[in-house]
């Protein structure tokens, strides 16, 4: 981590998938209980790396309803679905963040899912780099 940057002095939480190519790291980074915590994500074209960080970091950060994001579980989308629809997302991503003005107030983080797609260049992202603030439907169950 950089602690001169948005990880803070805290990286926790790898999470990674292949992914064409590519190994994706996911990783949770800055204080948990603060509205700084915030998902990266780095790539590499070998398991054991050497990993570069997404240029797009933070991953998911916090908004105007979320606070925090982080520590992710990311898994494949059911075989299905069809993932070629520009919208499709090819993974689910499961991770947890607080309500908006709610960090520190002793209420619990939130589950939330996203679907992450893939730029042209082989990023992952959220459609809103953030946690999304309506339902969003199981890719196949709509």
């Amino acid at each position: 981590n950089d602690p001169y940057t948005w990880e803070g002095g805290l990286v926790e939480a790898p999470w990674i998938v292949k992914y064409e190519g590519f190994y994706f790291m996911f990783y949770s980074s800055n204080v948990f209980n603060t509205d700084r915590y915030a998902l990266g994500v780095a790539r590499a074209q070998n398991l054991l790396g050497p990993y570069t960080k997404s240029p797009n970091n933070p991953f998911a950060h916090s908004d105007l309803y979320w606070a925090g994001p982080g520590h992710c579980s990311v898994i494949p989308v059911i075989p299905q679905v069809d993932t070629t629809s520009p919208n499709s997302p090819q993974y689910l991503m499961f991770y947890h963040s607080y309500r908006q003005g709610a960090v520190g107030d002793g209420f619990p983080r939130t589950l939330v899912m996203d679907g992450v797609h893939f730029t042209n260049d082989h990023w992952p992202y959220l459609d809103h780099y953030s946690p999304s603030f309506g339902p969003t439907p199981i890719p196949g169950t709509y």
